[in-house]
């Protein structure tokens, strides 16, 4: 399918970018991710999925 052009920038923290703090269960702790961008973070949803986390929750993180 298409690919967002988000997909291969490099760069953390972009301008205009949303920050998204990601939650999850692994092991019984509780363990907290940072995404920049949708891409970003859906990817890391995925990967703590597949590496056994539970629990897993995402929000977007206001502009301070």
């Amino acid at each position: 399918g298409m690919r967002s052009r988000d997909e291969f920038q490099p760069d953390m923290g972009q301008k205009g970018e949303d920050m998204y703090i990601i939650t999850a269960m692994h092991n019984g702790r509780k363990i907290t991710r940072t995404a920049f961008g949708d891409f970003q973070a859906f990817t890391i949803v995925n990967q703590l999925a597949r590496e056994g986390c539970v629990d897993i929750g995402m929000r977007k993180e206001d502009e301070q």
